[in-house]
Protein backbone atom coordinates (compact mmCIF):
# COMPACT_ATOMS: atom_id res chain seq x y z
CA UNK A 1 0.00 0.00 0.00
CA UNK A 2 2.86 2.75 0.84
CA UNK A 3 4.25 1.86 -2.65
CA UNK A 4 1.20 2.50 -4.38
CA UNK A 5 0.03 5.56 -1.90
CA UNK A 6 3.68 7.05 -3.29
CA UNK A 7 3.42 6.16 -6.79
CA UNK A 8 -0.79 8.32 -6.69
CA UNK A 9 1.42 11.47 -4.48
CA UNK A 10 3.82 11.47 -6.70
CA UNK A 11 1.62 11.57 -10.27
CA UNK A 12 -0.17 13.98 -8.54
CA UNK A 13 2.02 16.71 -7.81
CA UNK A 14 3.62 16.00 -11.44
CA UNK A 15 -0.24 16.77 -12.31
CA UNK A 16 -0.42 19.92 -10.01
CA UNK A 17 3.18 21.15 -11.41
CA UNK A 18 1.98 20.70 -15.38
CA UNK A 19 -1.56 22.41 -14.69
CA UNK A 20 0.15 25.47 -12.58
CA UNK A 21 3.35 25.88 -15.37
CA UNK A 22 2.99 29.35 -16.95
CA UNK A 23 3.70 29.87 -20.80
CA UNK A 24 5.73 32.80 -20.88
CA UNK A 25 6.63 34.07 -24.44
CA UNK A 26 10.42 35.23 -25.03
CA UNK A 27 12.42 36.79 -27.84
CA UNK A 28 16.03 35.81 -27.73
CA UNK A 29 18.91 38.12 -29.36
CA UNK A 30 21.88 36.79 -31.91
CA UNK A 31 23.27 35.32 -28.90
CA UNK A 32 20.53 33.13 -28.10
CA UNK A 33 20.29 35.10 -24.97
CA UNK A 34 16.47 36.06 -23.63
CA UNK A 35 16.26 39.72 -23.52
CA UNK A 36 12.10 40.48 -24.50
CA UNK A 37 9.11 38.73 -22.73
CA UNK A 38 5.87 39.71 -24.55
CA UNK A 39 2.55 39.49 -22.08
CA UNK A 40 -0.90 39.50 -23.71
CA UNK A 41 -3.45 41.56 -21.77
CA UNK A 42 -6.73 41.22 -21.96
CA UNK A 43 -7.43 43.57 -19.11
CA UNK A 44 -7.81 47.11 -20.61
CA UNK A 45 -9.56 51.03 -20.39
CA UNK A 46 -11.48 52.06 -23.63
CA UNK A 47 -9.51 55.15 -24.42
CA UNK A 48 -12.38 55.89 -27.29
CA UNK A 49 -15.28 55.19 -28.97
CA UNK A 50 -16.86 57.02 -31.84
CA UNK A 51 -20.49 57.14 -30.53
CA UNK A 52 -22.31 59.48 -32.55
CA UNK A 53 -20.11 59.95 -36.07
CA UNK A 54 -22.40 59.01 -38.35
CA UNK A 55 -19.99 56.38 -39.46
CA UNK A 56 -21.32 53.19 -41.24
CA UNK A 57 -19.08 51.34 -38.16
CA UNK A 58 -18.16 51.45 -35.11
CA UNK A 59 -14.81 52.28 -33.30
CA UNK A 60 -13.26 51.30 -30.09
CA UNK A 61 -9.73 51.74 -28.79
CA UNK A 62 -8.10 49.96 -25.85
CA UNK A 63 -5.21 50.76 -23.43
CA UNK A 64 -4.14 47.61 -21.64
CA UNK A 65 -4.13 47.68 -17.77
CA UNK A 66 -0.99 48.61 -16.15
CA UNK A 67 1.17 46.11 -15.13
CA UNK A 68 4.32 46.52 -13.10
CA UNK A 69 7.81 46.43 -15.13
CA UNK A 70 5.28 45.64 -18.49
CA UNK A 71 5.34 48.86 -21.66
CA UNK A 72 2.84 49.32 -24.49
CA UNK A 73 3.93 49.18 -27.95
CA UNK A 74 1.07 49.67 -29.11
CA UNK A 75 -3.24 50.01 -28.91
CA UNK A 76 -6.08 47.85 -29.63
CA UNK A 77 -8.38 49.42 -32.07
CA UNK A 78 -11.52 47.15 -32.79
CA UNK A 79 -15.05 47.75 -34.74
CA UNK A 80 -17.23 48.07 -32.11
CA UNK A 81 -18.40 49.79 -28.69
CA UNK A 82 -18.88 46.78 -26.79
CA UNK A 83 -15.85 45.04 -24.25
CA UNK A 84 -12.35 44.31 -25.26
CA UNK A 85 -12.82 41.33 -27.76
CA UNK A 86 -9.07 40.15 -27.90
CA UNK A 87 -5.67 41.25 -26.13
CA UNK A 88 -3.21 43.78 -26.07
CA UNK A 89 1.00 43.10 -26.24
CA UNK A 90 3.41 44.14 -23.77
CA UNK A 91 6.31 43.67 -23.60
CA UNK A 92 9.81 44.14 -20.79
CA UNK A 93 13.35 43.68 -20.82
CA UNK A 94 14.90 40.59 -19.26
CA UNK A 95 18.16 42.48 -19.26
CA UNK A 96 17.69 46.20 -18.73
CA UNK A 97 21.28 46.83 -18.07
CA UNK A 98 22.45 45.65 -21.70
CA UNK A 99 23.53 48.11 -24.00
CA UNK A 100 22.18 49.17 -26.18
CA UNK A 101 18.69 49.25 -24.35
CA UNK A 102 16.02 47.29 -26.60
CA UNK A 103 13.00 49.57 -25.33
CA UNK A 104 12.94 53.19 -25.42
CA UNK A 105 10.64 55.74 -24.75
CA UNK A 106 9.56 57.70 -27.61
CA UNK A 107 11.07 61.43 -28.02
CA UNK A 108 7.82 63.00 -29.26
CA UNK A 109 4.41 62.13 -30.68
CA UNK A 110 3.98 63.33 -34.24
CA UNK A 111 0.00 63.57 -35.02
CA UNK A 112 -1.50 61.80 -37.99
CA UNK A 113 -5.22 62.82 -38.15
CA UNK A 114 -7.92 64.45 -35.99
CA UNK A 115 -11.29 63.73 -36.51
CA UNK A 116 -12.02 67.77 -36.34
CA UNK A 117 -15.56 68.57 -38.10
CA UNK A 118 -16.77 65.37 -37.08
CA UNK A 119 -19.98 64.48 -35.17
CA UNK A 120 -18.85 62.22 -32.63
CA UNK A 121 -19.43 63.27 -29.26
CA UNK A 122 -15.68 62.98 -28.19
CA UNK A 123 -12.49 64.07 -30.06
CA UNK A 124 -9.94 61.93 -31.12
CA UNK A 125 -6.31 62.15 -32.30
CA UNK A 126 -4.35 59.58 -33.60
CA UNK A 127 -0.23 60.22 -33.22
CA UNK A 128 2.61 58.33 -34.09
CA UNK A 129 5.65 58.15 -32.10
CA UNK A 130 9.16 59.63 -32.77
CA UNK A 131 11.93 57.43 -31.75
CA UNK A 132 15.26 57.59 -32.00
CA UNK A 133 17.93 56.18 -34.34
CA UNK A 134 17.83 52.50 -34.46
CA UNK A 135 14.42 52.30 -32.78
CA UNK A 136 10.95 51.88 -34.35
CA UNK A 137 7.38 52.12 -33.45
CA UNK A 138 5.03 49.30 -34.03
CA UNK A 139 1.97 51.08 -33.73
CA UNK A 140 -0.12 53.82 -33.24
CA UNK A 141 -1.60 55.65 -30.38
CA UNK A 142 -5.16 57.23 -30.10
CA UNK A 143 -6.57 59.65 -27.20
CA UNK A 144 -9.81 60.50 -26.99
CA UNK A 145 -12.14 63.32 -25.06
CA UNK A 146 -14.81 65.24 -24.50
CA UNK A 147 -14.01 68.64 -25.89
CA UNK A 148 -10.25 68.29 -25.48
CA UNK A 149 -9.54 69.35 -29.03
CA UNK A 150 -6.70 66.96 -29.68
CA UNK A 151 -3.74 67.46 -27.32
CA UNK A 152 -0.40 65.53 -27.81
CA UNK A 153 -0.23 62.69 -25.35
CA UNK A 154 2.83 63.65 -24.05
CA UNK A 155 2.00 61.84 -20.52
CA UNK A 156 2.23 58.57 -22.95
CA UNK A 157 5.93 58.69 -22.71
CA UNK A 158 6.29 56.46 -19.40
CA UNK A 159 3.81 54.03 -20.58
CA UNK A 160 4.84 53.61 -24.73
CA UNK A 161 7.81 52.02 -25.50
CA UNK A 162 9.93 52.42 -28.88
CA UNK A 163 11.86 48.74 -29.76
CA UNK A 164 15.44 48.05 -31.25
CA UNK A 165 15.54 47.76 -34.78
CA UNK A 166 17.22 44.15 -33.61
CA UNK A 167 13.90 43.09 -31.82
CA UNK A 168 11.36 43.79 -35.04
CA UNK A 169 10.46 42.42 -38.57
CA UNK A 170 8.65 43.29 -41.36
CA UNK A 171 4.92 42.76 -41.40
CA UNK A 172 2.06 43.78 -43.78
CA UNK A 173 -1.69 45.10 -43.32
CA UNK A 174 -4.29 43.15 -43.71
CA UNK A 175 -6.33 43.64 -46.64
CA UNK A 176 -9.05 46.05 -45.92
CA UNK A 177 -9.32 48.25 -43.14
CA UNK A 178 -11.26 47.35 -39.88
CA UNK A 179 -13.04 51.06 -39.48
CA UNK A 180 -13.49 54.12 -41.91
CA UNK A 181 -15.00 57.32 -40.69
CA UNK A 182 -17.21 57.30 -43.79
CA UNK A 183 -20.31 58.19 -43.09
CA UNK A 184 -19.23 61.26 -40.79
CA UNK A 185 -18.63 64.63 -41.25
CA UNK A 186 -15.01 64.79 -40.38
CA UNK A 187 -13.04 67.03 -42.43
CA UNK A 188 -10.55 64.13 -43.17
CA UNK A 189 -11.19 60.68 -44.36
CA UNK A 190 -9.02 58.08 -42.04
CA UNK A 191 -9.28 54.23 -41.93
CA UNK A 192 -7.62 52.12 -39.11
CA UNK A 193 -5.69 48.86 -40.57
CA UNK A 194 -5.08 46.14 -37.98
CA UNK A 195 -1.53 44.21 -38.76
CA UNK A 196 -2.11 41.05 -40.32
CA UNK A 197 0.32 38.76 -38.59
CA UNK A 198 -1.80 35.25 -38.56
CA UNK A 199 0.64 33.81 -41.46
CA UNK A 200 4.00 34.97 -39.52
CA UNK A 201 2.26 33.26 -35.85
CA UNK A 202 3.10 37.01 -34.41
CA UNK A 203 1.11 38.70 -31.83
CA UNK A 204 -0.98 41.13 -32.84
CA UNK A 205 -3.16 43.85 -31.66
CA UNK A 206 -1.37 47.31 -33.12
CA UNK A 207 -3.00 49.09 -35.58
CA UNK A 208 -1.99 52.18 -38.08
CA UNK A 209 -4.35 55.04 -39.40
CA UNK A 210 -4.30 56.72 -42.96
CA UNK A 211 -5.43 60.28 -43.21
CA UNK A 212 -7.32 60.92 -46.34
CA UNK A 213 -8.20 57.58 -47.72
CA UNK A 214 -11.14 54.99 -46.88
CA UNK A 215 -9.98 51.79 -48.94
CA UNK A 216 -6.07 53.03 -49.54
CA UNK A 217 -3.47 51.84 -46.59
CA UNK A 218 -0.66 53.78 -44.76
CA UNK A 219 1.65 54.92 -47.59
CA UNK A 220 5.08 55.11 -45.32
CA UNK A 221 8.51 55.47 -46.30
CA UNK A 222 9.05 52.74 -43.73
CA UNK A 223 8.46 49.49 -43.11
CA UNK A 224 5.39 48.46 -41.13
CA UNK A 225 7.11 46.34 -38.22
CA UNK A 226 6.17 43.96 -35.67
CA UNK A 227 8.37 41.67 -32.95
CA UNK A 228 10.61 38.63 -34.33
CA UNK A 229 8.99 35.59 -33.74
CA UNK A 230 8.45 34.47 -30.16
CA UNK A 231 9.08 31.14 -28.49
CA UNK A 232 6.88 29.65 -25.91
CA UNK A 233 9.05 28.33 -22.56
CA UNK A 234 6.76 26.32 -19.92
CA UNK A 235 7.77 27.77 -16.56
CA UNK A 236 7.22 24.67 -13.93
Amino acid sequence: MKGKEFIVISLFFSLFYFIDGRIRYVIRNGDGDQVLELNTNSNGKQVYKDSGSGAYKDLGVWDPSNETGWYMAGQRAQPSHGGLSGTIVMVKELRPKDNPRLLVEPTDFKQVWENRGGLAYDDIGVWEMECPTNYVWLGHISHGCDGCRWPKPSWYKTRVRCVHNTMVDECTLERNPLWTNEGDTANTKASFWNYDTRVANRFSGFYMTRAGSYDEPPNYNRKVYCFKQHEEIEDL
